[in-house]
């Protein structure tokens, strides 16, 4: 069985202590805890996760190896991530 993980810099594992390329990511860190997991429950690890991808780029990854279905919707989330530079 193979554990595949896809995501971001956090998944990669970007500046942990056994990342090895630091202008051109070749090989992901082995310290994650996909990596930690699947070495755990001795399965086979592919990571194809990149450092700056964003939400929209990790779902199309995973619906080209995975052939998952991907639905984007607008979202009514309540919560702001913008500033107000008057409450600065």
């Amino acid at each position: 069985m193979n554990l595949k993980s896809f995501g971001c810099s956090f998944i990669y594992g970007n500046e942990l202590s056994d990342e090895v390329g630091t202008e051109v990511y070749l090989n992901p860190s082995q310290l994650t805890w996909p990596a930690l997991l699947s070495k755990q429950y001795d399965y086979g690890y592919q990571c194809y996760a990149r450092p700056g991808s964003g939400n929209l780029q990790i779902a199309e990854k995973v619906n080209k190896r995975l052939g998952a279905e991907i639905i984007v919707s607008e979202s009514n989330d309540p919560r702001s991530y913008r500033q107000n530079s008057d409450k600065f």
